[in-house]
């Protein structure tokens, strides 16, 4: 029966044996110099493994070196094995942590590494409980822990980033409430300019929570786009119709440019999402008297709708970030619009769901372009 590997913050159990059985020679054979084929096998297997391992023997010299290993430390393998640990490239806290398992200590830590930059490890070195060339040998299970640490650090950004959204208008309500129960419902004028300001803030926090329940369900992995054949025409019109009350209240015009005749296939609702996102800041972030155009083209086999206005533009150094969930180019102008921060980043989600990608062009108080991008595939 095969070995099960249960992976974890520490050593995967069950991989000390495994490796402690492989490095012992077989019974009736006269030292273990990995010439058998039950090595060839273990090497196999370990090499399948995407925790790097390195095994010693008692003398400290490193006797295996699993391919993970050297991917992780970008180390090729015949740097180290067969050598003293302390004659390995290896990171320093790494030898030193093989050395007092080596010594019969169990050690482990998480630690950043310089090579590659920016890579988190979890370490564990461990003794193997066996004597074997006048020492205790011993095993070092490193696990690659950077995307699982880059995932706990965006949750958490989210968190405070949702919980920063949300508490400007909850204090908003509770004192336009607070205000309205203490006097100020008597007051004609008051109450008339406290309920515009409550409908406000309701309308903030529902588009709040309409957003993130978009790009709750873009992210899950369970939904698949429902494909159909799509005019482009008839899209961009149903968006720029329902923007229109928008359009009039910044005093800002609509156009739409050629789109007759170009046919996609798109899971229609999510198109219809990202297209008024880019129409809705293409509004709120115009000058007033601006124009908002939206074309559809084909081009090198591939579909590509632009929206287009003459507004405030975006910073070349902040072009890379608009897409980030809760980032703003000016801050002040989107929540006063009533943005919510997560518009780019769900048209971003909607592009990679149909396989595309969105383009973005700005010049700073010239306007901007983003273009959503279909593959020939999606035609």
């Amino acid at each position: 029966m095969g070995r099960i590997i249960t992976w974890g913050m520490g050593m995967p159990r069950g991989m000390d044996d495994t490796v402690m059985n492989g490095m012992m020679p077989d019974k009736g054979q006269e030292g273990g110099d990995g010439g058998h084929p039950g090595d060839m096998d273990l090497k196999a297997v370990l090499d399948r493994v995407s925790a790097g391992i390195m095994a010693l023997d008692g003398t400290g010299r490193v006797t295996l070196v699993n391919e993970a290993m050297g991917r992780i430390l970008g180390l090729v393998r015949d740097a180290v094995v067969g050598r003293e640990i302390d004659e390995t490239p290896l990171p320093a806290r790494v030898r030193v942590m093989a050395k007092e398992a080596l010594g019969g200590r169990e050690v482990e830590e998480e630690l950043e590494l310089s090579n590659p930059p920016g890579t988190m490890v979890h370490l564990k070195a461990a003794p193997l409980g066996v004597e074997m060339g006048g020492g205790n040998p011993a095993v070092v299970i490193l696990e690659d822990i950077t995307a699982r640490r880059r995932v706990e650090m965006i949750r958490r950004d989210f968190v405070a980033n949702i919980s920063h959204e949300l508490r400007t208008p909850v204090a908003n309500v509770t004192a336009l409430v607070d205000a309205l129960s203490h006097g100020a419902i008597g007051e004609p004028e008051l109450v008339e300019r406290f309920l515009k300001d409550l409908e406000r803030e309701t309308r903030r926090l529902s588009q709040l929570v309409e957003d993130l329940l978009i790009l709750s369900r873009l992210e899950s992995e369970e939904i698949a786009p429902q494909m159909e054949e799509v005019r482009i025409k008839q899209v961009v019109e149903e968006v720029l119709s329902d923007k229109e009350k928008l359009a009039r209240r910044y005093e800002v015009n609509l156009r739409r440019g050629p789109t007759e005749g170009i046919l996609l296939r798109a899971d229609r609702r999510f198109l219809t999402v990202a297209l008024s996102n880019l129409v809705d800041n293409a509004v709120k972030y115009n000058r007033q008297g601006g124009l908002v155009t939206v074309e559809a083209c084909r081009r090198g086999g591939e579909v590509r709708i632009s929206v287009t206005d003459t507004g405030i533009g975006i910073p070349r150094d902040q072009l890379s970030r608009v897409f980030e969930r809760f980032y703003r180019v000016d801050k002040a102008r989107s929540r006063e619009s009533g943005g919510t921060g997560l518009g780019l980043s769900i048209v971003k989600h909607v592009m990679e769901l149909h396989g595309g990608r969105v383009e973005v062009e700005s010049e700073p108080g010239a306007g901007s372009t983003f273009t959503l991008v279909f593959r020939a595939s999606s035609l």
